[in-house]
């Protein structure tokens, strides 16, 4: 009876290994349609990565052995956006997926992009357009560089972060959260920095730079530029080498 019972819990473990095993080394790649969007919105824990490569359209790839978690991503194009998201129920704790579903999104022209969630979303190519908007009110990460932009304008109310590179004219940005904007590879010529919250922003600027302090949070910028600061909040602002 022992023995019988040992060898149970032996072949039960085994199995749980086996179906763990397939779970990680399983792989799901589905091809999806989409055309008329400019921009990319992602809300939910998908790796999303954009090139600009002259046609449409996104590709997820999973590594899951549940065909009816992909099933249950939902990619629509409204307003000019090719919107990602998750629908009911996995939407309710769309956490446990992160890291296991990248989404390659192909697109001719994008100059906005949008992430919620604790995803991340990457630009490949540089982003040449006169307007960029980037909104990132998730724990994750965007990475773009622009490519002489008239306007950069960034807004960051969560805990991720934004990287860009390249140059622009005018960088707008907004600071709400605990975030952080890293523009310290990018080159403006104005610079408008809002902070509220207890994020950090690194930028350049050469001409000029305008700071509204509402918050506890860092600007950090290089240059030599005119500037227009107004503190009401503990923050700090200082020029660096």
């Amino acid at each position: 009876m022992k023995m019988a019972h040992v060898c149970s819990l032996l072949f039960v473990a085994y199995l749980l290994c086996f179906l763990s095993l397939a779970r990680v080394q399983a792989n799901i790649t589905e091809t999806r349609q989409g055309s008329g969007y400019t921009g990319v919105e992602s809300a939910g824990p998908f790796i999303v990565s954009i090139d600009q490569n002259g046609s449409e359209g996104l590709r997820i790839e999973a590594a899951l052995d549940d065909h009816n978690v992909t099933n249950s991503i939902e990619t629509f194009v409204e307003k000019q956006a090719l919107k990602i998201r998750f629908m009911w129920p996995y939407s309710e704790d769309d956490g446990r997926f992160a890291g296991l579903i990248r989404i390659i999104v192909s697109a001719k022209s994008v100059n906005s992009f949008v992430l919620a969630g604790a995803g991340s979303m990457t630009i490949n190519q540089p982003v040449r357009a006169s307007s960029i908007n980037v909104v990132n009110s998730g724990s994750g990460p965007v990475v773009l560089t622009v490519e002489q932009a008239s306007d950069f304008n960034a807004a960051l109310s969560g805990t991720g972060t934004i990287k860009v590179g390249g140059s622009t004219q005018n960088a707008n940005i907004v600071v709400s959260g605990a975030g952080g904007i890293n523009g310290d590879a990018l080159q403006a010529d104005s610079v408008s920095v809002s902070m509220f919250g207890a994020g950090g922003v690194v930028i350049n600027a050469q001409r000029m730079l305008s700071v509204l302090m509402m918050g506890s949070g860092r600007v950090n910028y290089r240059g030599n530029p005119m500037t227009n600061i107004m503190r009401m909040g503990t923050g700090s602002i200082n020029q660096i080498p």
